[in-house]
């Protein structure tokens, strides 16, 4: 694996396992569900982000549904939501593209440094 996949890799993992930890630290409250429910919450809850990105609550719930299937060691199912995560990729990469060269280094450096600082704790 190339050393830029390494550190997207990284950088996805220590995302998703700071979500998972704030999960778990408000209780883990979907835990009880069954999976059916879990991928209705999940898909439900991807829909609503689609609606309106900026709608916080939508996304917790979003990030709660994966931390519970990732700590169940199950995949969420993204079959559901193909067309509403290509919708929140083209969001992103707009995002992205109207950031200012200064700022997409700056949040380039941020993540080489986690990769970084994750290596050093590795030796």
């Amino acid at each position: 694996m190339k050393r830029d996949e390494k550190i997207a890799h990284h950088e996805l993992a220590h995302k998703a396992m700071a979500e998972a930890e704030d999960y778990i630290r408000r209780g883990r409250h979907l835990r009880g569900l069954p999976t059916d429910d879990l991928e209705s919450e999940f898909v439900s809850s991807v829909q609503l982000v689609v609606r309106d990105g900026d709608d916080n609550a939508s996304r917790l719930a979003m990030h709660d549904a994966l931390a519970e299937f990732d700590l169940r060691g199950a995949e969420p199912p993204y079959h559901l939501v193909r067309e509403e995560t290509r919708v929140m990729a083209e969001r992103g990469k707009a995002r992205n593209d109207a950031r200012s060269d200064e700022e997409r280094q700056r949040i380039e450096h941020g993540i080489q440094a986690r990769y970084a600082d994750a290596e050093k704790k590795k030796q």
